[in-house]
């Protein structure tokens, strides 16, 4: 009741997750747990769930919700940093994400890329990159420490976070993009 989908392929029996319906009206300790199957009532098809792209518009104070675990079937997360989640965990053995150590972060296993963030997000030591937007207004967030491994911090990725009151970047930082930390009002 939570999520809205749409085929991707009818022949593949793929769906994409949209959205989450009125989010703004769930309770923070409302658990997402995402099945990797999604069954049409009206046809009784299944499908398994490969995307998850958010279609929302920015939203200048994102929802907030408990845990979303995402399942070993998907294979493309697109823009959910528009809902503050206190918690992110990725099925084991999904071949393209990861929640490492209990990072409670979704991880690009390939590239070592931090994709998204929450307030409880403790970032491994095998993180190379912090991607765009990966803690965008996550208002929750008052620290992290960021591991030497990192050597990028993308667009917006602290974006908003209002609760941040330090943060230490490390020398192994290269590159941090534009807006990076814009709207960070607690930064001392």
């Amino acid at each position: 009741g939570f999520c809205e989908y749409e085929v991707l392929s009818e022949e593949e029996q793929t769906v994409r997750l949209k959205c989450f319906v009125d989010a703004h009206n769930m309770s923070s300790d409302t658990d997402i747990a995402l099945s990797r199957f999604v069954t049409d009532e009206s046809t009784n098809i299944t499908y398994q769930l490969t995307e998850i792209k958010n279609n929302w518009s920015y939203f200048p104070h994102n929802p907030k919700l408990g845990t979303l675990a995402i399942p070993v079937s998907a294979n493309k997360i697109e823009g959910i940093s528009s809902i503050e989640f206190s918690s992110l965990i990725v099925a084991e053995g999904n071949p393209v994400y990861d929640s490492r150590n209990n990072c409670n972060a979704i991880i690009e296993t390939a590239t070592n890329k931090l994709l998204h963030g929450c307030k409880n997000t403790v970032i491994p030591s095998s993180v190379t990159s912090i991607g765009e937007w990966a803690f965008h207004y996550c208002t929750g967030l008052t620290s992290i420490v960021i591991p030497s491994s990192v050597t990028s911090i993308g667009v917006l990725a602290f974006c908003g976070c209002f609760g941040l009151t330090g943060i230490s970047i490390p020398s192994s930082v290269t590159y941090i993009g534009g807006f990076a930390f814009d709207g960070c009002s607690g930064l001392t």
